[in-house]
């Protein structure tokens, strides 16, 4: 197991934003991943494809469930936020991302993002193989845990 100091230490400024750093001083990297980046909760994301088609707009597709019903979304945005938010926002779920920082790792990409439902804000982590996967994912962490 990764002390916390370790972890911590690993995902020094700039890879993690200093207030999330702040927050999370003295967690395990098991218990950042539970807190952050919840596997539970009413959303779950499914699948996650995105094609660039010109202009600096993506197709993206994305199947995800909320509660227990399955979501089959498509949408040309200009980036995976883009996307994943009015996605989310079409099947009820509202979040905004406030704060956004991403960085490249050994098997991919990590994304934190600051995310608020209009009412309360929340840190969440993604991780994928893509930098839009990772924001997909950080999305949906972000969304587990406002609602």
């Amino acid at each position: 197991m990764t002390t916390s100091h370790a972890f911590l230490d690993s995902f020094s400024t700039p890879a993690m934003p200093r207030a999330l750093h702040a927050e999370a001083q003295g967690m395990s990297f098991t218990d950042f991943r539970a807190t952050y980046s919840p596997t539970f909760g009413p959303l779950r994301l499914g699948s996650w494809e995105s094609t660039a088609c010109g202009s600096g707009r993506y197709d993206c597709a994305a199947t995800f469930a909320v509660a227990d019903t399955i979501h089959s979304a498509a949408i040309t945005a200009f980036g995976p936020a883009e996307a994943m938010t009015s996605m989310l926002y079409e099947a009820g779920i509202h979040v905004e991302i406030t704060s956004f920082h991403q960085q490249p790792t050994e098997t991919g990409t990590v994304t934190f993002a600051l995310c608020s439902n209009g009412h309360r804000t929340a840190w969440a982590m993604g991780s994928g193989a893509t930098s839009f996967e990772s924001t997909a994912r950080a999305i949906v962490a972000g969304a587990n845990r406002l609602h």
